[in-house]
């Protein structure tokens, strides 16, 4: 039986204009980093400041109906605007509305998980697919997933009946969930069976399971914790924790997995304890958090997947008793961020381009106290940027100027402004000039491009998208321009 309870469970402009003009820096809109407290009952959120680092924003907000609902694991809806956190003991999903400045207010009463409306279900991990409208929910005691669809203000609603997380093991022990980028397949790490299970995704969500579950690790003692998916689909890999190993499985037809090998050691041996797992938006590392080592490991994605420890773990937290456990990746790839169970907070790391990491300082404190637990962490998606500008007409014939330095950038600069004038004419850059050869009303539309992964698609790993659905952002203005004034004594 696993031992959860003693577990405790991140200026293009003409020169004529713009000679002797300082451009200010764009904006940046809000990311902002949540983390579960197990032992609190509650959700914290962190804003997000310079290189990454994180500051607590209040004192953590209630889950559940009580501080005794000990929430496990949360998802974040893909737009940002929601967050959806399971209650342990209280065998319910939270949910919560993101308000300005990213603080968290629970929306309505808590989803029971269960027909039972019992306790005893105990549901650990919740995720959230990719298009935003399923979401999916383990009850561990009853090996069953159970399925939601996301309604208006993301309001959950049951649909169909749960379905067995393995046909054959009444006590697979289901733990950790996935979603496939594409939507279509949801991948669950079954802890007391050992093994992962893969199901196709109806278009009303329902689920079907494909071919058998396959053995994690290198037999069925593994107690898989943790699954993930790489953004491009191909891959997946779980977190054995009592194997002390990661697990690759090549994706196939209908998604179904081959495991590759039997597995590669996290830490510096089998008696690691690694639980969870993340995965960088361009899909070239993998970090594991070894809960018993009290470090994350730093693996290279090779040819077929293949993993490739570099080191033997980074210590995270004040000390090797730390307690890692679940690990988030910002959408710009720069930062790792580690909910430490056992120091009561959530540690923030910055990722050098070969995927080395650099502890910033020794955590922060999540929740009300340092024995709050946190035991899982998400990071809201890059919104993308928000195009906006202003303009200033002048009569046809003569040059009228445009400014989109109002607009927002993501959580990586802008990399390109685009300009249609309505009459044919293009431009770009963030400050532009345009003369319209005749007097009419003409639209004029911006369209801005982000740059990093977001920039080219939107990075999902099975459980957080990296980006909005929107990389690229739109807006439009009706300008009327007048005719030239006739020439004075004419």
């Amino acid at each position: 039986m696993r031992s959860k309870r003693a577990r405790a469970r991140p200026c293009s402009f003409v020169a004529a204009l713009c000679a002797c003009l300082i451009v200010p820096s764009i904006a940046s809109a809000a990311v902002n980093v949540y983390s579960t407290n197990s032992k609190g009952g509650s959700v914290s959120a962190f804003s997000v400041g310079a290189g990454g680092a994180i500051t607590q924003l209040g004192t953590g907000t209630i889950t559940g109906t009580s501080a005794a609902s000990e929430p496990q694991q949360l998802a974040m809806s893909p737009d940002g605007r929601y967050v959806y956190v399971v209650n342990d003991r209280q065998a319910s999903v939270s949910r919560f509305v993101v308000g300005p400045g990213g603080a968290l207010t629970q929306l309505g009463a808590p989803v029971h998980t269960s027909a039972t409306l019992t306790p005893e279900p105990e549901p650990d991990a919740v995720v959230v697919a990719p298009d935003g409208r399923h979401a999916y929910v383990d009850n561990y005691w009853e090996s069953a997933i159970v399925a939601f669809s996301v309604g208006a203000e993301g309001a959950l609603t049951k649909v169909g009946a749960p379905v067995q997380s393995d046909a054959k093991n009444e006590h697979a022990g289901p733990e950790g969930l996935a979603v496939s980028p594409d939507g279509r397949s949801l991948y669950v790490a079954n802890y007391q069976g050992g093994t992962i299970s893969t199901f196709a995704i109806a278009a009303d969500g329902t689920l079907a399971p494909v071919g058998q579950p396959v053995t994690s690790g290198a037999n069925t003692a593994s107690q898989p914790d943790w699954v993930a998916v790489t953004p491009d689909g191909r891959y997946v890999y779980a977190a054995n924790e009592e194997a002390g190993t990661v697990a690759t499985f090549v994706v196939g037809p209908g998604g179904a997995l081959t495991q590759q090998g039997t597995g590669v050691t996290s830490g510096t041996s089998t008696s690691s304890k690694p639980n969870d797992l993340a995965i960088t938006p361009d899909g070239t590392h993998v970090y594991v958090s070894n809960h018993q080592q009290g470090t994350i490991s730093t693996f290279a994605v090779g040819a077929g997947g293949a993993l490739t420890q570099q080191g033997t773990g980074v210590a995270t937290g004040e000390s090797v008793f730390s307690g890692p456990w679940g690990l988030a990746v910002s959408p710009t790839g720069q930062n790792l961020y580690v909910a430490n169970t056992n120091d009561g907070s959530v540690s923030s790391f910055s990722i050098a381009p070969g995927g080395a990491l650099t502890q910033m300082g020794t955590g922060v404190q999540a929740g009300a106290s340092a024995e709050s637990w946190p035991v899982d962490v998400v990071v809201s998606p890059d919104p993308g940027p928000a195009a906006s500008f202003s303009a200033s007409l002048a009569a046809a014939g003569s040059a009228s100027s445009f400014n989109a330095q109002a607009s927002v950038a993501g959580d990586l600069p802008i990399t390109a402004y685009a300009w249609q004038f309505g009459d044919g004419s293009t431009a770009s850059g963030a400050l532009v000039s345009h003369t319209f050869a005749a007097a009419g009303s003409y639209t004029v539309t911006l369209t801005l491009t982000g740059s990093g992964p977001c920039a080219a698609l939107a990075p999902f790993t099975g459980q957080s998208a990296y980006c909005s659905p929107d990389p690229a952002s739109t807006t439009s203005s009706t300008e009327i321009v007048r005719a030239p004034l006739p020439p004075i004594g004419s």
